[in-house]
């Protein structure tokens, strides 16, 4: 379809559909509030590029002297910021050379080289953090002082499997004297259930050791980090020693899943993801945890639930098109076991069977990943569906658009997601394995956080630029999250054209104003994008032109429409694009993990990013992105959107002129609800396309639409989600189903039906939702009851201002009689019950 509206102002697009929302901004005008004039200020860089520090032959002298100054005298004020520049640089040899240092090694570091201007003096317990993982350090870096870790168990395992696993540690020269300890770590994305209360429980842990003169009684020790506590330590599983202490060659088995008196096992995640971990923290006696590596396994997908199609948004007439057909269990993973036969369908008339096949982990899920291929003649809009056998099971790929001649393409991508780098899981190769084969992007970033990175890690994100990428197919860029308070900027994704580029970390630029400076030092703008995201809100009174061209508006932590407006009304210049913040080895296609009662910040599917670009290359998809001819469409959603102002393309800036004529087309993935234009904030014009002219006004379908505003108060982080938990009742009709429009958190969401009426469970942090009802035998005098359960916010980054409100409980009702033929609203096929937004 095409709208064409002439509007005027700064201008901001809104396109609402049931099945996703995409956002953009077409076009801002250059103004003198606009422009920012930046300083340069010549500094000298401390060394940061990949393998500089290996070189350094003062290295080691330097090192020997920390660990000397340590053990005579503790860490203070005073020289605190050349013991940590030094620790910097060991920590980043070490992970070069040997290939593991402690994960929060680079995290003590970070604000400790260059302190924020008028930053307090560190802590006591800060400072002492650097005396405690010099000593780490120097264990790590002293092979076979440290002793070796080995796994038995399933190589993979089913999601949400009850499984055993036993992970060995035999002792290298350092033992383990009576009272020390062994902690029961876990990372902060697996949802693992670990216990050691209940030997005939699930997730029972234990642990032996090969020494008969000793034993390990249960206890807790606090632990902090991406393996314990992720904002402050928390009390974690772990075992005390008593008895003989170990020596080198002893061997501790911890046994996750312990079954011996009556448990059922441990149950693994919920996603597949192809790098599950099970650290180990040993306090050998010194009074310091020492974090073991523990071997991985996999986790796969389970039985098929699902189908879904991925296919290329843009394409020409006579070209070759490849169609992704991906069987996919409840929780979206690619699924494993039988497949059923599939029937494809292309605008509604059958197009080919997919014979059913077995999908097995070791074959590369043969059978639930089928590649269809085509081509099409005519031009026109072209829809795949796809339907298993027996009817129970149906799905839908991507609209694709076919021209004669496109003048441009549409590209999806990944700009925000995370590994078990971080706080997240899997590796590098299984996070970009996921984006090209299952969620069939064409671009993709892995923005580690940079608290969490050392140098090892960088070089292996870089080399997978040269191993993943390739124009025309698959374009990997290097990238990663600097993570700085929201007092200090907020979060910002950086990432670069092509590979061999240097990052500046946190650690040595801890204020945004430093990461420009830094960025701007070193390299030119036009191969460098910033992307600042809501969640630890970047600070919208600040914006390099030359490299923030983009702003995050939606992710999987709730969508943020207020925070792109900020920075227009800033008068910086911007697009908006969306992305997942994925943390479980799922970008691209990411459902949420967490949701209404878990309290996870990360509950919502994760968004994409579009973008319009000439071809399929480095070069020209980077250009895009930074021509602003982008935009975000929320669920992961591929809803085509084609916009020019006076003919211009989207991202254009140009002088300012009376008359505007926004042309529009938009192609939905399920028929589109509205078009909204908003300019300078407010909503100027909307068009809806809803269906008219009911069969039977004594049955129809209505919507409960659920809302809640993310944007914070004052320069807060946004305001936490809000969980809806609820029963329908029906009185004067029958409630024939109720179901959640659009992909859901399969941990909890749900409508159903109960008896005479309905539940509900969703939440909502920005974005409205639905809850479809389908009525009957409606009267006059129907009515539909809504009972919503009191709440509270949850699941937001630190709070600064405003606390998480408690949210009152509500009892509702609606006389949808009203709505039927005499009302004034009769006829209409779909009908809204608004729940309405809450302050």
């Amino acid at each position: 379809m095409k709208s064409l509206f002439s509007i005027e102002g700064n201008i901001a697009l809104v396109t609402r559909g049931s099945r996703g929302v995409v956002l953009m901004h077409p076009e801002s005008r250059a103004s003198p509030r606009g422009r920012t004039v930046f300083t340069l200020l010549v500094a000298a860089l401390l060394a940061a590029s990949v393998g500089l520090a290996v070189e350094d032959p003062g290295l080691q002298a330097r090192v020997d002297d920390l660990k000397h100054a340590v053990e005579a005298s503790p860490t203070t004020n005073e020289n605190v910021q050349e013991r940590a520049r030094v620790l910097w640089e060991w920590t980043n040899t070490v992970s070069l050379e040997q290939g593991f240092v402690p994960l929060n090694t680079t995290v003590v570091v970070r604000g400790l080289l260059e302190p924020p201007f008028g930053a307090d003096p560190a802590g006591r317990a800060q400072l002492r953090q650097i005396d405690d993982y010099v000593r780490r350090l120097a264990l790590i870096d002293d092979p076979g002082t440290l002793g070796t870790t080995g796994i038995k168990g399933p190589e993979a395992a089913r999601v949400d499997s009850l499984q055993t696993y036993r992970v060995t540690y035999t002792l290298g020269r350092l033992g383990i004297e009576s009272g020390g300890l062994v902690l029961i770590a876990r990372q902060f994305a697996s949802a693992l259930t670990m216990q050691t209360a209940d030997p005939s429980g699930e997730g029972w842990v234990s642990v032996a050791t090969t020494r008969s003169g000793a034993r390990f009684e249960p206890t807790e020790a606090p632990l902090a980090g991406a393996h314990g506590g992720f904002r402050g330590a928390v009390p974690l599983p772990a075992f005390r020693l008593s008895g003989e202490a170990l020596r080198e060659g002893d061997v501790v088995t911890v046994t996750y899943g312990d079954t011996s008196a009556g448990g059922g096992g441990m149950r693994v995640g919920p996603f597949s993801n192809d790098a599950v971990l099970l650290p180990l923290y040993i306090d050998h006696g010194d009074g310091l945890f020492h974090e073991v590596p523990s071997p991985p396994f996999r986790v796969v997908g389970g039985l098929v639930a699902g189908v879904h199609g991925f296919a290329p948004s843009i394409v020409g007439t006579g070209e070759p098109v490849t169609v992704s057909v991906r069987a996919e269990d409840a929780t979206y993973s690619r699924a494993t076991g039988p497949i059923p036969a599939w029937q494809v369908s292309l605008n509604a008339e059958a197009f080919r069977d997919i014979e059913a096949a077995t999908s097995h982990a070791g074959d590369n899920y043969a059978g639930a990943l089928v590649l269809l291929r085509t081509t099409f003649d005519e031009p026109g809009v072209y829809r795949f569906t796809f339907r298993s056998s027996d009817g129970s099971i149906s799905g839908k790929a991507n609209p694709i658009l076919v021209e004669s001649q496109p003048s441009t393409r549409l590209y999806w991508g990944e700009t925000h997601g995370h590994s078990g780098y971080a706080e997240g899981l899997g590796t590098p190769d299984g996070y970009f394995r996921f984006g090209r084969d299952d969620a069939r992007l064409d671009f993709i970033t892995l923005s580690e956080h940079d608290i969490w990175m050392d140098d090892r890690e960088w070089k292996v994100i870089n080399d997978a630029v040269a191993k993943w990428s390739k124009d025309g197919e698959y374009i990997v860029y290097p990238g990663y999250e600097w993570t700085a308070r929201r007092g200090f900027g907020g979060h910002h994704n950086v990432f670069f054209r092509g590979a061999g580029f240097d990052r500046v970390p946190t650690q040595e630029a801890p204020v945004l104003s430093a990461l420009y400076r830094g960025l701007h030092a070193r390299y030119d703008p036009a191969d460098v994008l910033v992307i600042p995201h809501a969640h630890q809100a970047g600070d919208w009174r600040l914006s390099d032109l030359s490299l923030e061209r983009l702003v995050e508006l939606v992710s999987g932590h709730g969508t943020f429409e207020w925070f792109g407006r900020y920075y227009l009304e800033s008068g910086h210049r911007v697009g908006f694009i969306g992305a997942s913040d994925d943390h479980i080895g799922h970008p691209g296609y990411a459902p949420g993990r967490g949701g209404a009662q878990n309290r996870s910040n990360i509950f919502q599917f994760g968004s994409l990013a579009a973008v319009l670009a000439s071809e399929k290359t480095h070069d020209a998809i980077f250009d895009g992105l930074r021509a602003r001819s982008a935009y975000a469409a929320t669920g992961a959603d591929r809803i085509i959107l084609l916009a020019s102002l006076n003919d211009q393309p989207m991202g254009t800036e140009m002088a300012e002129v009376a008359d505007r004529l926004l042309k529009l087309r938009v192609i939905g993935t399920s028929p589109i609800e509205s078009i909204a234009v908003v300019r300078n904030g407010e909503e100027v014009r909307e068009e809806s396309f809803l269906a008219n002219g009911a069969d039977d006004p004594r049955s129809g379908r209505y919507q409960l639409a659920f809302e809640s505003d993310s944007q914070p108060f004052i320069r807060d982080n946004p305001r936490g989600h809000r969980s809806w938990r609820g029963t329908i009742s029906v009185d004067g009709a029958v409630l024939e189903s109720v179901q959640i429009s659009g992909k859901r958190n399969p941990h909890s969401d749900y409508a159903r039906l109960e008896g005479d009426g309905g539940a509900f469970s969703l939440a909502t942090r920005g974005l409205r939702r639905t809850v479809n009802l389908v009525l009957r035998d409606i009267t006059a005098s129907s009515r539909v009851r809504v009972r919503i359960e009191p709440t509270k916010e949850a699941g937001r980054a630190p709070i600064i201002v405003r606390p998480n409100a408690d949210i009152a409980g509500a009892d509702l009702t609606f006389d949808i009689g009203l709505l039927t033929g005499s009302g004034p609203e009769a006829g209409e096929a779909l009908r809204e019950l608004p729940v309405g937004r809450y302050r």
